[in-house]
């Protein structure tokens, strides 16, 4: 398994605009998706937080300084199903 890293738009950032799946979303904070490609990975965001994120980033590609809140959810596929644990 390989993990990717789902970032969020700007207007996460403004007060009552809460993502709908996920309401800690924020563009300075990740969710970690675990998945065998990048394909898998998508469709497990989209399963999850809907089209409500703004990019996904392979491990290589991703600097996690960029984003001070850190982890904020992982998502991954467990008993047939795809879940997300939150962890913040």
């Amino acid at each position: 398994m390989t993990t990717y890293f789902v970032v969020f738009p700007r207007h996460f950032e403004d007060e009552g605009d809460d993502h709908p799946t996920l309401p800690s979303a924020h563009p300075h904070g990740y969710v970690a998706v675990e998945a065998k490609d990048e394909v898998k990975a998508r469709k497990y965001a989209l399963d999850t937080l809907g089209a409500h994120w703004a990019t996904i980033y392979e491990q290589g590609d991703f600097d996690p300084g960029y984003f001070p809140m850190g982890c904020l959810a992982k998502i991954r596929k467990a008993e047939g199903r795809v879940q997300m644990d939150v962890l913040k």
